[in-house]
């Protein structure tokens, strides 16, 4: 059965509709009473025509039309109370699936995010989530209705004519044949319409975050025709899509029509003959198209599922992605070492060589070295969001990686220039989990400068930053990440070009609050200047992928 799930993808999908016992159940139920009715209509239209209008029997028509009324009224309330049974099943399980995906996606290494912008990963996950979702439509989920029916109306077919039969079975093949031929192209089609559709996400995300560049060389021109390239690509796929489609309706429709004719053919030449009445060529009519119609509709399951098999395949492959690893031991004050550590990103780009050093509580620790030099690496394989490719890194005397991961993480806190800002106002930014104290946020706030520059703001704590603190210059950016780090107040600073966008008097004073008013915390500062570093305990200078010591004590 594994096997079996591992090649089709939409099975392991499919398999959570077993959650759904009661809701099933009661499909199952409703289902069986709705055929039941429906295998009666054409029975009374056949006893109005024959026995009631042919033989001027006005009871029996009086009869007939009150049983066929019970019938119609009884199979409405029915679909009314499978429309809502069928929406609580789709919504559920949409939700249920996108929950999945959306933890999945919080969980995943950092590496994946590097590889797509934000765009796209959105219309990726939006696409196959809805497409896969879809197989919990009222269409999918009721096709072992079909079934009933389809047996129901072959039975009423065999009471009325098998001759007739005969024209009614013969379709069946043939319309196999006619999907097994489109679903193949189908499926074809749709992988490539969403491979361009991923494309398209891609590259609109790259303009949206690059417009200012846009703007600055003047690019509209060259953009716009990109545009036009990206759109006629997706339209043309899609029209491909289309014709797929309709030359599927255009088939079911010639099928359809073509057996009616024939019942009528072979229906009249029988009346001639005096095997079968009218009323039974027109019950005959009506049962055909509970048998083909159904038919055609199990049949053409093939065609929607290969429309979702390449977002179910997509999708599996994204919730088995490798995710950041994380251990079950708990985590104390740490003292933190790095043990001849060695990372590259590429094969051909090796960015630290056997680094080693050691952070005590309480130690302040700079590392300094030019731009690309590898110091921000450190800082990342210290939060784990990379994994060193030779050596390790320990907390508390044991590999990092044994952890707990979340509890780990929660030791740092950390500043750097390219700390992100949610959208929402100034405190929002701060307090991220919205439990701070007030006294305590009062304390922040004066602390890294960002009260100073509130007074200008009319709505004070409550002014919007915009997307990621587009309303904020430089230095009040980072003066309200550095707020951020403070108020979570984890035994551990990590400070990477921190001091960016601050003017001289922020820069000595943040000197100040690292150096003299945490004198419990650990700080690792990153920076690529030298100087205003005399009272960090240690200095570590990155050159050439090595770690080396250049100055130890305070001076």
């Amino acid at each position: 059965m594994k096997k079996i799930i591992e090649n089709n993808k939409c099975l392991y999908f499919l398999k959570e509709l077993l959650k759904y016992k009661k809701e099933i159940g009661i499909l199952s139920i409703s289902t069986i009473v709705s055929t039941v009715t429906v295998f009666l209509q054409p029975l009374l239209i056949k006893q109005i025509t024959d026995i009631g209008i042919l033989e001027k029997n006005m009871p029996q028509i009086v009869n007939g039309v009150a049983g066929l009324f019970v019938c119609v009224l009884v199979y409405l309330m029915i679909e009314v109370v499978q429309a809502k049974t069928f929406a609580e099943i789709h919504n559920s399980f949409y939700k249920n699936l996108y929950c999945n995906v959306f933890r999945k996606l919080l969980h995943l290494k950092k590496h994946y995010f590097q590889m797509k912008n934000s765009m796209e990963i959105v219309q990726m996950l939006q696409c196959d989530v809805s497409q896969v979702a879809s197989m919990t439509d009222r269409y999918v989920v009721m096709s072992f209705s079909y079934v009933f029916r389809v047996i129901s109306g072959l039975a009423g077919l065999m009471l009325l004519s098998p001759e007739l039969l005969c024209i009614v079975v013969i379709v069946i093949p043939v319309k196999y044949v006619l999907v097994k031929c489109l679903a193949k192209k189908r499926e074809k089609n749709m992988k490539m319409y969403i491979q361009v559709e991923q494309q398209f996400g891609g590259w609109l995300g790259d303009t949206i975050n690059t417009v200012e560049e846009i703007k600055l060389w003047n690019l509209y021109e060259l953009r716009k025709c990109e545009f036009l390239k990206q759109i006629c690509k997706s339209l043309a796929v899609e029209m491909k899509g289309t014709m797929i489609e309709t030359w599927n309706i255009f088939g079911d429709a010639v099928l359809e029509w073509g057996v009616t004719i024939l019942i009528y053919l072979v229906g009249g030449y029988l009346v001639f003959v005096g095997k079968i009445s009218i009323g039974s060529v027109f019950a005959f009519v009506s049962y055909s198209s509970y048998v083909t119609r159904p038919v055609n509709s199990l049949i053409d399951l093939r065609m929607h599922f290969a429309s979702v098999k390449p977002s179910a395949e997509r999708l599996y492959t994204f919730l088995n992605m490798e995710e950041e690893r994380s251990g079950s031991k708990r985590v104390i004050s740490p003292i933190l070492e790095f043990k001849n550590v060695r990372f590259q990103y590429t094969k051909d780009r090796e960015v630290l060589k056997k680094v080693s050093f050691k952070l005590e509580p309480g130690e302040k620790v700079a590392i300094i070295g030019k731009n690309g030099s590898g110091k921000s690496t450190i800082l990342e394989l210290l939060l784990r969001f990379y994994e060193p490719e030779e050596g390790e890194i320990l907390c508390n005397g044991e590999n990092i990686k044994v952890l707990k991961l979340s509890e780990y993480r929660s030791l740092f806190s950390v500043v750097s220039q390219k700390s992100a800002l949610f959208l929402g106002d100034i405190v929002q930014n701060i307090d991220l989990e919205g439990k701070a104290d007030r006294q305590k946020l009062n304390e922040v706030l004066r602390k890294s400068g960002v009260k100073k520059y509130l007074q200008r703001f009319p709505e004070k704590e409550k002014t919007q930053i915009g997307d990621d603190g587009a309303f904020l210059s430089g230095g009040e950016r980072q003066k309200l990440v550095v707020a951020r780090a403070l108020l979570k107040d984890a035994p551990v600073m990590l400070f990477d070009e921190a001091s960016s966008g601050f003017d001289v008097e922020a820069n000595e004073y943040l000197y100040k609050i690292i150096t003299e008013e945490m004198p419990e915390k650990s700080v690792i500062f990153i920076t690529h200047h030298y100087d205003k570093l005399e009272k960090f305990d240690k200095v570590y200078l990155v050159k050439d992928g090595f770690l080396t010591e250049v100055r130890t004590g305070k001076m």
